[in-house]
């Protein structure tokens, strides 16, 4: 439930310039919102909450017209649509399932739990830098923005969390507030330019 792929996609830069989408090709992480946004969407229909809904639905239309940005710019086409249908692959079966075991109650229960899988997964994730970051002595791999928007919307959904009693959105985003918090204090411990290193 984290539509921040715009900070994937902006500032826009000229394509083939590191760190553009021509440079990047389609970037993964647009990519996996897109299919979190799905899952989560899937399991708001079965919880019936209209808020786990719309705000997933707004997140499928946002990860879409960055993902259609990210291809527009890319020279790799081939690799890009190999992300396109494996993203497909991986959520058109919970579409199915959702569809077909609407009034289960077990059904939410695992789709809750391959939701909330996915969003600590895709919560950590700035942190695979970590080594980088420390190797440098610099967060100029880490992305500010994403991790202050990592924070502030695991702590918005895990306050929503308690006030609807759903662990599934409660669980994940308190270790994504969490996981934001490590982030942002790696950019007060190291700076975001890298540090001369003793020779």
């Amino acid at each position: 439930m984290d539509p921040t792929g715009a900070w994937g996609a902006w500032p826009p830069r000229e394509p083939g310039e590191p760190g553009s989408p021509g440079h990047r090709g389609v970037d993964d992480r647009v990519v996996t919102l897109l299919c979190s946004n799905c899952l989560w969407l899937c399991y708001g229909y079965l919880v019936n909450d209209a808020s786990i809904v719309g705000v997933n639905t707004v997140g499928i239309v946002l990860e879409t017209l960055y993902s259609m940005c990210f291809y527009a710019y890319t020279k790799e086409k081939d690799k890009a649509r190999r992300l396109f249908i494996g993203a497909l692959a991986f959520a058109a079966p919970v579409v199915i399932f959702t569809a077909m075991f609407s009034d289960g109650s077990d059904s939410a229960f695992y789709l809750g739990l391959l939701c909330s899988t996915v969003a600590v997964i895709m919560f950590g994730s700035p942190l695979v830098t970590l080594k980088t970051v420390i190797a440098t002595r610099s967060t100029e791999s880490l992305s500010l923005p994403l991790c202050a928007a990592n924070f502030i919307v695991g702590a918005l959904w895990f306050v929503y969390g308690l006030l609807i009693g759903d662990r599934f959105v409660q669980i994940p985003n308190l270790l994504g507030a969490m996981f934001g918090v490590a982030q942002l204090l790696l950019f007060c411990v190291y700076p975001s330019t890298v540090a001369s290193l003793p020779k």
